[in-house]
């Protein structure tokens, strides 16, 4: 089934669409001309008036709309039918005790993987680091799920390096992951996404998608330690989780009275908290 689906506009330029393997993205002008890229930097779609289809392999697929409109649509070619009561039953049977929690009044749902977890040790996931060649530690993960995907993803994560226990090191980054077992850098970002500041440190991301899912905003604190001395709470912004705007600074205030920044669910207005 279509996962996502977009209209991109002459006056909007250019959108990044995220996919995975055996995805099939559609496009639809109207009244319009656009180009396509796939992979990044290759034309598989040249000046076209015409709805057409694009077989991909993952990765990124750059749309760029010259006049008029186009409107796009991703077909999931991994997904198949929920599992039911049988087929969840076979694999409890593959985990050790009581190793399936299924969600409350459903015998048939799409499994995700953290309702699937062992009552032995917890796991431990390998997350990539722009700093790995000084350690492996990461904290303070943040994760978005979305079970039909967004730009090609079911799991977001916000996250920050903490190799030595250092704090210089610890710069927001973004993660993506199909499964929450096996995550990677998306294709076209780079980390951190987040600089450290000239004088202190980051710190304690939160991740966020907004009602309507036009965008992900990444919440984290930023510790001053000389000049200013005290916490901000800074704010991005991103429609395809490459991209991402400035921080900007949207609370301020002492050490002790913001330390982590955290949003109770909910719709908006979306309250803060420090914790």
């Amino acid at each position: 089934m279509a996962n996502q689906s977009g209209t991109l506009t002459s006056s909007q330029g250019s959108a990044f669409i995220g996919t995975t393997p055996n995805d099939v993205i559609t496009f639809t002008p109207s009244s319009g001309t656009y180009t396509v890229e796939y992979p990044l930097g290759t034309t598989a779609i040249g000046a076209s008036t015409s709805p057409q289809s694009l077989s991909v392999s993952g990765g990124q697929v750059r749309v760029t709309c010259a006049t008029g409109s186009v409107s796009w649509s991703v077909s999931d070619g991994n997904d198949g039918t929920p599992l039911d009561q049988t087929e969840l039953s076979s694999v409890r049977s593959l985990v050790s005790g009581d190793g399936i929690r299924l969600p409350a009044g459903s015998d048939s749902v799409p499994l995700d993987v953290f309702d699937l977890y062992s009552t032995g040790l917890p796991r431990k996931l390998t997350l990539p680091s722009p700093y790995s060649a000084v350690g492996p530690a990461m904290v303070h993960p943040s994760v978005v799920y979305v079970p039909n995907r967004w730009m090609g993803w079911r799991y977001w994560m916000a996250v920050t390096p903490y190799p030595l226990n250092d704090s210089q090191y610890e710069n927001p980054c973004v993660l993506v992951s199909q499964d929450g077992e096996v995550w990677e850098v998306p294709a076209g970002l780079s980390n951190p996404v987040v600089a450290k500041p000239a004088t202190g440190y980051n710190a304690d991301t939160e991740l966020v998608l907004s009602p309507d899912g036009s965008r992900l905003y990444l919440i984290f604190r930023e510790r001053l330690s000389s000049g200013t001395t005290g916490n901000n709470v800074r704010c991005m912004e991103s429609p395809d989780g490459i991209m991402w705007s400035a921080p900007r600074t949207i609370l301020s205030g002492a050490t002790a009275r913001r330390t982590m920044p955290a949003r109770p669910s909910g719709g908006m207005p979306w309250p803060v908290c420090g914790a």
